[in-house]
């Protein structure tokens, strides 16, 4: 069977129209009108498929990043892995048992395996998007109230969890705290470096 390679032409055009049509990001009834357009469009172009209510929901998985400002993403290095570890997951998704790997020979092999790319389609989607909370911490021998940004990850079990923390500065740096611009920037860039290391200890990248 052929690749199932993601098309991303739709993603690129509607982020464009979104964003000079309707501002910075899309809301939730465009993402849901896009995601649906897309899912129809796999099938439009894959026949073979059959559609049933479990592949429309792994597609409407994969295609929802749920991210707010997308159009600043596409073609940064880590959407374009995204995309790829999504092509793999529906390659295998929609593979014959047959024609799998010999080392998955069983249910709960396929399972796991999904399960992997899933894990891992949701951690790249962190790292390109991260949700960052911004927060106060008092030194207790200093009595210096330091800014920290804390964020997330996903555990063994696919739960997300609070992982990550960052020291961002003396909070009297900041003019205007834990809402401050300048903060929100560090903060992003220190998460994200720390997301990516953590990935490619995980992944072997």
């Amino acid at each position: 069977m052929e690749n199932l390679l993601l098309d991303t032409s739709f993603t690129v055009v509607a982020a464009i129209k979104m964003y000079f049509l309707f501002g910075l990001s899309l809301n939730k009834k465009d993402q849901e009108m896009r995601i649906e357009e897309k899912v129809n469009e796999f099938f439009s172009t894959h026949k073979e498929m059959v559609k049933t209510r479990s592949s429309i929901n792994m597609l409407k998985w994969i295609y929802n990043d749920g991210f707010q400002l997308e159009y600043l993403h596409i073609g940064t290095l880590f959407y374009k892995k995204l995309e790829s570890v999504k092509t793999e997951l529906l390659n295998f998704y929609f593979r014959e048992i047959t024609k799998n790997e010999k080392y998955i020979q069983t249910n709960e092999q396929v399972h796991a395996k999904i399960e992997g790319y899933m894990f891992q389609i949701m951690k790249l989607r962190m790292i390109i998007e991260p949700s960052i909370q911004i927060a106060t911490n008092v030194h207790t021998q200093s009595k210096i109230t330091y800014l920290i940004a804390k964020s997330f990850w996903i555990n063994e079990n696919g739960v997300k969890i609070r992982k990550f923390t960052k020291s961002l500065g003396r909070s009297e740096d900041y003019k205007k705290g834990i809402k401050d611009i300048d903060a929100k920037k560090e903060a992003e860039i220190k998460i994200r470096e720390i997301m990516i290391q953590t990935y490619n200890e995980e992944y072997g990248e």
